[in-house]
């Protein structure tokens, strides 16, 4: 099977499945009914980071499947402000469908980040469970982990030498992955002077790696060359950015209704992808599109 390297977004799934390792950094539920319990990497071809809840059955009406009203928010530590505390407002809440076990008295439930390339082990994601009951939302404690933390923390406490291997293979990939990422460079240029007006029919971003740049977008309405040639919308709508290293993807967000789109010359076949409003195209090097 061959590696997927998702430079975009990072896939959040509710999962039920066998855990491979856990690391104990574990919180004693006997003294807090509603809390993250744990958190575990499950070692496969690309690691997968999970985050496991306790939640006591009395202590809320709960509802249950696809219309769950407890589960998890999750964000991107590096994303947030200094000290943030991630509420529905500010946070990717993932419900709980399926759980990992049912008991009479309580439950436990899952959230699992998957599919993230090696230099993404050292980001913390930050974590907290939820419980929805009416207008009122219900919190637990908020914690967060790296793959990478949780992978130091087995080879430290080494109880399982299977276990301490596979992590030590995780921090070996992270630490690849970086000195490679040393030759990589993203640059946004300064911003144009006001007399050029600013666009937000558009959001766009740049990713590269671990690093990510929204990019202004200007509206140029001086002649230039389509003018000449086209009858409707002439404005040139643009922005800016250089990169050297590692392929980049440029995420285009529009904020009006559209039906169809193409990426512009195609003969040379840029790579893209469209979800929820956004056009994602991946340059390998330095090119104009459209």
């Amino acid at each position: 099977m061959k590696k997927r390297f998702v430079k975009s977004l990072l896939a959040i799934l509710l999962v039920l499945a066998t855990l491979v390792s856990c690391a104990p950094f574990g919180t004693d539920v006997s003294e807090n009914p509603f809390c993250i319990e744990g958190e575990q990497i499950r070692y496969a071809e690309n690691p997968e980071i999970r985050f496991v809840a306790y939640l006591e059955k009395g202590l809320y009406d709960l509802t249950y499947g696809e219309d769950a009203n407890f589960g998890f928010l999750i964000a991107r530590k590096d994303l947030l402000d200094e000290g943030a505390v991630i509420t529905m407002e500010n946070a990717k809440a993932v419900p709980a469908k399926a759980l990992l076990e049912d008991k009479r008295s309580y439950c436990r439930f899952s959230v699992a980040v998957t599919d993230q390339p090696a230099e993404f082990y050292g980001v913390e994601l930050v974590v907290r469970a939820y419980v929805t009951v009416g207008d009122e939302v219900y919190y637990s404690e908020q914690v967060s982990r790296s793959v990478v933390q949780i992978a130091e923390k087995t080879v430290e406490l080494n109880e399982n030498a299977e276990d301490v291997a596979l992590a030590q293979q995780v921090l070996d990939s992270y630490r690849e992955a970086i000195i490679s990422s040393r030759n990589n460079r993203l640059i946004v240029y300064p911003e144009y002077p006001e007399q050029i007006e600013r666009d937000y029919t558009y959001n766009v971003t740049v990713e590269q790696g671990t690093k990510s740049e929204e990019l202004v977008v200007y509206n140029q309405t001086e002649a230039f060359f389509y003018q000449t040639r086209f009858n409707g919308d002439v404005n040139r709508r643009f922005c800016e950015f250089a990169f050297a290293g590692a392929e980049v993807t440029v995420h285009v967000k529009v904020n009006r209704d559209f039906e169809t789109y193409a990426v512009v010359p195609t003969s040379k076949g840029f790579a893209s992808t469209y979800a929820d409003g956004v056009i994602s195209v991946t340059l390998k090097k330095p090119e104009q599109f459209l």
